[in-house]
């Protein structure tokens, strides 16, 4: 029965339990077959066969050897000369076969694939919606699948530096859509680690030995969103035992409540915590109504009318890093944004 026939005039057909795809002239084929098996140019078809005698059944040869079998399998099965074609032996059924072409630009692939086997499942590679016309050139197209990428952020003023590599990266690639995901360091790697996210922005102390990262330029200064009618407001800096008696919230993170612990020194038993938070907005509203103050980085803008920020003497300061996965396979969009951020650091 036929499946299926290339714009070249190759063929694919089902014979018993086989699948064949017969070359109309020479292909270059690569191949794991025990018969012609690795590199070849001479090969006149391929084939896949359905070996699986039945569920508990064992499968038996029809000669001594797995490559005496497929030759004989070839010859006496499907009329192939053994001398000119490679195949393979599965147990996953012929009746469960897809054939799928996706093309761009000067090239398309074709996939025949077979299913039915419960530990075969798989996934591989990127939709067929962007050229690859070097290692540093991609085309956009008309896919919006791989025209979008999702990072992470924590709450930390090197957005200020990643948002402008996006509007760079979108002049030169302006059909490049970001989605940017508002959480703390642990989320985001989570999330990172399913693959929901392509890449993330996390403030230290963080965990980078799964993950390829850069390190942001700028630094993060610690201090106190505070109310301004309040006494530690007339304040250029607080120090720990300022903070005495005070109603703290703090940062939910635990690796960064031990660095605070640390700056808090001796008095950090003494420390009031009132409630804590992982995203400042929420904190701020608290602050605003008298709650206590926030320990949070320095922002630079205007979170209500009615707060300030005073830093922590010693100075505390806190760097970031944007992540990737390693040794992950990633979109094009999102590798050259990757190295477009490269260039500029």
């Amino acid at each position: 029965m036929k499946l299926y026939e290339f714009p070249s005039g190759d063929t694919v057909h089902k014979y018993k339990k086989s699948i064949v795809i017969s070359f109309k002239g020479k292909r270059n084929v690569l191949s794991t077959g025990p018969n012609n098996g690795g590199f070849t140019t001479d090969l006149s078809a391929v084939f896949n066969n359905d070996a699986n005698p039945g569920d508990g059944m064992e499968v038996k040869l029809r000669a001594d050897t797995y490559r005496e079998h497929m030759d004989i399998l070839a010859k006496e099965d499907l009329g192939l000369d053994p001398s000119s074609c490679s195949g393979l032996m599965t147990v996953a059924s012929m009746d469960n076969s897809a054939i799928s072409t996706l093309a761009y630009d000067d090239f398309s692939v074709t996939s025949v694939a077979t299913a039915g086997v419960r530990n075969n499942g798989g996934r591989i590679g990127d939709p067929a919606s962007w050229h690859e016309k070097s290692e540093n050139t991609f085309e956009d197209t008309t896919s919006s699948d791989t025209k979008k990428n999702a990072i992470g952020c924590g709450e930390t003023k090197s957005m200020l530096f990643l948002a402008e590599q996006i509007r760079t990266f979108q002049q030169i690639y302006p059909l490049v859509q970001f989605h940017i995901h508002s959480a703390i360091a642990d989320e985001i790697k989570e999330r990172i680690e399913k693959g929901t996210l392509d890449a993330g922005l996390l403030t230290e102390p963080v965990d980078i030995g799964k993950y390829e990262f850069f390190r942001m330029p700028q630094k993060e200064r610690w201090g106190i969103l505070i109310r301004k009618d309040a006494e530690l407001a007339r304040k250029e800096t607080v120090c720990p035992k300022d903070l005495i008696g005070m109603p703290l919230l703090m940062v939910k993170r635990e690796l960064v409540k031990n660095e605070l612990a640390s700056w808090f020194g001796d008095y950090y038993e003494k420390m009031q915590v009132a409630a804590t938070y992982n995203l400042i907005v929420n904190a701020a509203a608290m602050v605003k109504t008298g709650i206590g103050a926030a320990l949070c980085f320095d922002f630079g803008m205007q979170f209500y009318d009615n707060l300030c920020f005073v830093p922590l003497t010693p100075r505390l300061e806190t760097g970031s890093v944007l992540v990737w996965k390693k040794n992950q396979m990633m979109g094009a969009a999102v590798k050259q944004f990757i190295n477009h951020i490269r260039n500029t650091l």
